[in-house]
């Protein structure tokens, strides 16, 4: 028992690196840019892009950044407002072998 519970937290830990270290900038971060273009080409301003879609400045930041953990439906509704649609993808993990090309042992 506790074997696998070592093996599982293993697990998690190192996924949770290879997330880390494969997104330098993660999905968020390159779609909050994206959106905060799109805001700045409309010349928009956050709190009116926020107005729009009900929601407060600070839930607009927070997406811009990449940083935002709040209802899909708030992240949704600012896509749509310039024109984009929700998706999914789905990844790769990584097997034990390629964790080494992921993660070199430093000296």
């Amino acid at each position: 028992m506790t074997v696998i519970l070592v093996i599982s937290v293993f697990f998690t830990i190192m996924t949770n690196i290879f997330v880390k270290k494969l997104f330098v900038m993660t999905p968020r971060k390159e779609i909050g840019k994206q959106l905060q273009q799109e805001r700045k080409a409309q010349k928009m301003s956050q709190t009116e892009a926020a107005e729009k879609i009900k929601s407060n400045r600070q839930t607009i930041s927070a997406i811009e950044r990449g940083v935002y953990l709040g209802s899909i439906a708030t992240f949704e509704r600012y896509l749509m407002l310039f024109g984009y649609s929700l998706a999914i993808t789905k990844t790769k993990m990584p097997t034990f072998e390629e964790l080494d090309d992921l993660f070199p042992m430093e000296d």
